[in-house]
């Protein structure tokens, strides 16, 4: 039998069961439910929602005039959501269903997303957590040409992928009438390569100068970095 520590993750003004989903708590859910921007009103939606962490971190962030929708193809996270949401502050501004994003229709105006990246292969034997992270169904490249279909002008997409798709992604922006509009470089620590980018698409006619920074978790001694910690300070119980 599992530990409570293992299938409950507690936050500063939440708890989040994961005990069902096949993505569980994990950084890059953490990094991008922080640093995303987020709209005062108007629908975001939360595309491959999981156990429904980055849809919490939102409603934390966001006031009553926001309303988020949180989607996914996985049924058991569909459950794992509505629980989490139901136990929550902002129960009333959440809502969760299953559905495929390919599929969708409506307008939003934000759309969120922790897409599944790796480009190998995934065989039958791999875990329910390697095929969620798998691009073969919805890679960041369909995710953001799907989304300049949903997103009302001005709108945003943020998502977080590795490093080795930002030009591919870039390309794509222009082609669907985006433009990246944010990009933040994720670093271990000192003196190491990016391992993810934190990217923001802006639905925009004109091309933007992107506002570019770079995230270190650790610094030079592996202690969490003084940014991190900033950033995160809202929702870690130790920060």
């Amino acid at each position: 039998m599992k530990s409570e520590k293992e299938r409950v993750f507690r936050m500063k003004r939440f708890v989040i069961s994961h005990r069902l989903s096949a993505m569980k708590v994990g950084i890059d859910a953490v990094l991008l439910g922080a640093w995303t921007s987020v709209p005062k009103h108007g629908i975001l939606l939360d595309a491959g929602c999981g156990c429904g962490i980055i849809s919490l971190m939102l409603a934390q962030r966001s006031g009553s005039s926001l309303s988020i929708q949180a989607i996914d193809t996985d049924p058991f996270a569909i459950i794992e959501s509505k629980e989490n949401f139901s136990v929550s502050p902002w129960n009333g501004r959440l809502s969760a269903r299953r559905a495929d994003f390919l599929h969708l229709a409506g307008t939003f105006s934000q759309i969120v997303s922790n897409p599944p990246y790796f480009r190998a292969g995934v065989n039958s034997g791999e875990s329910a957590r390697m095929k969620a992270r798998h691009a073969a169904a919805l890679s960041p490249l369909t995710l953001l040409a799907k989304a300049a279909t949903l997103l009302i002008p001005s709108g945003t997409l943020s998502l977080i992928c590795p490093p080795f798709w930002k030009e591919e992604l870039t390309a794509e922006a222009k082609r669907c009438g985006m433009s990246l509009s944010r990009c933040c470089r994720v670093i271990d620590s000192p003196g190491e390569d990016p391992v993810r980018l934190l990217l923001e698409f802006t639905k925009t006619d004109s091309p933007q100068t992107p506002e570019s920074e770079s995230l270190f978790i650790r610094d030079s001694e592996g202690e969490y970095s003084p940014e991190y910690r900033r950033l995160t300070r809202d929702f870690y119980l130790n920060f």
